[in-house]
This record gives C-alpha cells, sequence and structure tokens, in this order.
C-alpha cells in the first residue's frame, strides 16, 4: 500500500508542476480562464496534499510497528489489528 501511495504522490506531484508551468506560460488568459485554472490547481493541491498524508501516515504507522517490535513488544495487538483492518476495508470501499 505505501508503494501504491507513493506512485500516487509521484504522479500528483508531476501532474501539479504541469499545470503551474501551464498557468506561468499563459499569462494572458481571461478572467474566465483563469478562474478555471484556478479550480483546478486546488483540486490539484488538495490530491497532493491527500496523498502526502496517506504515504506520512503509513511510514508512520511502519516506524511505530518497527519500534514496537525492536522494544520486544512481540504479541499480537488483536485491537490494533481489527482498527487497521476496518480503516483499510474504508479505503478500499471508498475507491471503488
Amino acid at each position: 500500500m505505501l508503494e501504491t501511495s507513493l506512485e500516487l504522490y509521484r504522479d500528483l506531484s508531476v501532474a501539479l508542476r504541469g499545470l503551474i508551468t501551464r498557468l506561468k506560460a499563459d499569462a494572458g488568459m481571461t478572467a474566465g480562464d483563469a478562474k478555471e485554472a484556478g479550480k483546478e490547481v486546488e483540486s490539484a493541491l488538495a490530491s497532493h496534499r491527500k496523498a502526502l498524508q496517506t504515504v506520512l501516515d503509513l511510514e508512520a504507522s511502519f516506524g511505530k510497528r518497527k519500534q514496537a517490535w525492536a522494544d520486544g513488544a512481540s504479541e499480537l495487538d488483536l485491537g490494533a489489528a481489527r482498527t487497521e483492518i476496518a480503516e483499510r476495508l474504508a479505503v478500499w470501499l471508498a475507491e471503488r
């Protein structure tokens, strides 16, 4: 899941850079075009921010697990597993 999130983040970064480049090139656009371009950039930024937050959350989750194992916590936390499964199912259902 981390690799998929990182790939999405990279794709959104490229798309955002393309939008910024296009906006810089279209300095003489009409007010309507500028408004539409602004909405497009706002949407791209929101998607970019969401993807970044997903990547950071996953990395933090992996870091916590790694630290827990390093600290000798070898027992399974079934409550945490249940919560993680519910979160993953929610993401999966939202993507469908």
